[in-house]
């Protein structure tokens, strides 16, 4: 923050990033007397990595959302990573990308007419991604790691961007929730799990959550700094 980082070679901190595991774990358990082949981890799981050195993945998690911000990102094949804009508090305005355009490559404004684009400009922004980045604590409900065995992960600061459509939605239908009953976000849970869909490259997860306006959160002092570092 005092911009003394360059001259002791000292590197910001990353947080933790929460992702969805698209293929189950397999490993081996007894049966019967027998030893046979079971998922130790379901696909459609939540993963975060790094935790004092392990993996640790459930079906559930409880997500207090502490703050969010919005950019477009795209994957790129050649150079095999992405493309991604700023961030900023919403989409409606034109957000500067790391490659020195903006918007990914997207127009700006509204598209009135789609199909009147070339169509290497409609397949360019079909690959743009609204991207949903949201910042908070969570708890993995039924927690394990890679070999099945019970693990803890509780109130841990996370970083989860939701870029697929019907997921982004799902997060937006929440906070509207929080809006509708005059709540803060940083005050209650949101349940999170995940639906399977089929795509044309295979099955895809996308995760489902609701707003738990029962359990309710008092906003201390140690929340308010930590808000203040994810600025």
């Amino acid at each position: 923050m005092l911009g003394m980082a360059a001259d002791t070679g000292e590197s910001k901190s990353s947080l933790a990033r929460i992702k969805i595991h698209s293929q189950p774990i397999k490993g081996k358990a007894e049966i019967n007397g027998k030893m046979m082949n079971v998922d130790i981890v379901s696909a459609g799981s939540f993963f975060l990595a790094n935790i004092e050195g392990k993996t640790v993945y459930a079906e559930k998690i409880r997500m207090r959302l502490f703050m969010q911000r919005f950019l477009y990102q795209k994957y790129d094949p050649v150079n095999k990573n992405y493309v991604k804009t700023v961030m900023a508090e919403n989409l409606d305005i034109d957000l500067k990308d790391n490659q020195g355009n903006f918007n990914c490559g997207k127009p700006s404004g509204y598209i009135k007419d789609f199909d009147a684009l070339s169509d290497d400009m409609q397949t360019l922004i079909r690959s743009i991604k609204r991207t949903r980045s949201m910042y908070g604590t969570v708890t993995f409900v039924d927690a394990k790691d890679e070999e099945g065995n019970p693990a803890e992960l509780v109130d841990t600061p996370f970083v989860f961007d939701v870029a697929v459509k019907e997921g982004y939605k799902n997060f937006g239908d929440v906070s509207n929730k929080f809006a509708q009953h005059r709540r803060l976000p940083i005050m209650h849970d949101i349940i999170v799990s995940t639906a399977e869909r089929k795509g044309p490259n295979g099955p895809y997860y996308v995760p489902v959550c609701e707003a738990d306006l029962d359990t309710i959160h008092e906003i201390t002092e140690a929340d308010q700094q930590l808000l203040r570092d994810f600025q």
